[in-house]
């Protein structure tokens, strides 16, 4: 078969698209500032949080104790205190990923001079005890939701009830409604926590350089022209030679 001048530039593409590159095309490492100003604040968000939800347990147990002893008192302390210990695990492990990120980029400078294959080591690290503190947070939530069932179920029962006399029914209801207003703000405050900590993973990942710009580009185009042509030559018979024109 007679190679015509489309061939020629078929085969030039495709030499160009699986030329290896130059050793002076080599992709840098790209640095963004914003992602390490972001990790900082998301880590002190996490501290404020754990904080926030360990004052919200104590007020819970004040409250659940003024109930007097009974099923739901119990529930609520056993409740209560899976998800202190999930809370101090949190804060332990988020506290080790904060001091050791301060000590390691106290500025952007330090940033920039460190090499890629070690942030690669510390966020592999630090991948680990946020994860960890993610399934902590989701432990929490299980341990919380329960708490509030129980609770939920109870208060309906108790608003329900006409054996009691309206001060005493009065009272009780107060009280245990005090006890479900606290879980809805302890779930709340759980939920921005677990949502805080699965962001700062993502951001976490992203922290190790990325590739230039350019050579994105470049790898796109190449894949683009690899497009419709395999890596053999196929044979092509009984071609018009009208289409070759």
């Amino acid at each position: 078969m007679k190679l015509t001048r489309r061939h020629w530039v078929a085969a030039s593409v495709f030499l160009a698209a699986v030329r290896p590159r130059a050793a002076s095309a080599i992709v840098i490492p790209v640095y963004d500032p914003g992602r390490f100003i972001e990790m900082v604040a998301l880590l002190g968000q996490v501290a404020q949080l754990t904080e926030t939800l360990r004052n919200g347990l104590t007020q819970l147990e004040n409250s659940a104790r003024a109930l007097g002893r009974g099923n739901l008192l119990d529930a609520i302390l056993i409740g209560h205190r899976d998800i202190t210990s999930d809370l101090r695990s949190i804060s332990y492990r988020m506290e080790t990923v904060s001091s050791q990120f301060r000590r390691v980029f106290p500025n952007d400078q330090a940033v920039q001079n460190t090499p890629a294959s070690d942030i690669a080591e510390l966020r592999s690290g630090w991948n680990q005890e946020i994860h960890h503190s993610a399934l902590a947070a989701s432990r929490a939530q299980t341990a919380l939701a329960s708490i509030e069932r129980n609770s939920t179920s109870a208060n309906a029962i108790l608003d329900a009830s006409k054996t009691t006399t309206q001060n005493d029914e009065g009272s009780a209801l107060a009280k245990l409604q005090a006890v479900v207003q606290m879980l809805g703000v302890i779930n709340s405050d759980l939920t921005t926590l677990a949502t805080t900590i699965a962001t700062t993973e993502r951001v976490n990942t992203s922290l190790a350089a990325t590739e230039a710009a350019e050579h994105d580009v470049a790898s796109d185009q190449a894949r683009r022209m690899m497009r419709g042509y395999s890596a053999s030559p196929r044979r092509i018979e009984r071609v018009d030679s009208r289409l070759l024109r």
